[in-house]
């Protein structure tokens, strides 16, 4: 449900991994993290902001944001923009990264898979 208690026509995709992604979103729509973070925040269904600068000014309405956005990004005279908003939530989003026993495998674990499950992969890359 959104901000005005809508709901939109389809489900949002996961963001673990989603750095790994070439492309953002369902339809591939955001060449990246930082644009797919823009997207939300202005869909009239979802939080409903009316532009960058209401994002901006939202964020800067926050008591210790404008301080840990000037830690964030040191030297900016201005630091808390729709910009740096997306930066950081795609930064975060970077560190969404699920680690599964097959990665625990892949990164030289022997004993992380069953031998069912090696038998699974063997025919699986061998087809």
């Amino acid at each position: 449900m959104g901000a005005l208690g809508k709901f939109g026509d389809r489900n949002d995709p996961s963001v673990l991994n989603a750095g790994f992604q070439i492309a953002q979103f369902w339809d591939g729509r955001a060449p990246t993290l930082e644009e797919q973070a823009k997207g939300p925040p202005l869909n009239p269904i979802e939080l409903a902001m009316p532009d960058g600068a209401a994002v901006a000014a939202r964020l800067k309405a926050i008591d210790h944001y404008p301080a840990e956005f000037q830690a964030a990004f040191p030297g900016e005279k201005d630091p808390v923009t729709f910009d740096n908003f997306a930066k950081a939530v795609a930064a975060f989003e970077r560190t969404l990264i699920s680690r599964s026993r097959f990665d625990r495998y892949l990164d030289g674990d022997n004993l992380a898979l069953t031998g069912k499950e090696l038998s699974g992969m063997r025919t699986f890359i061998a087809v």
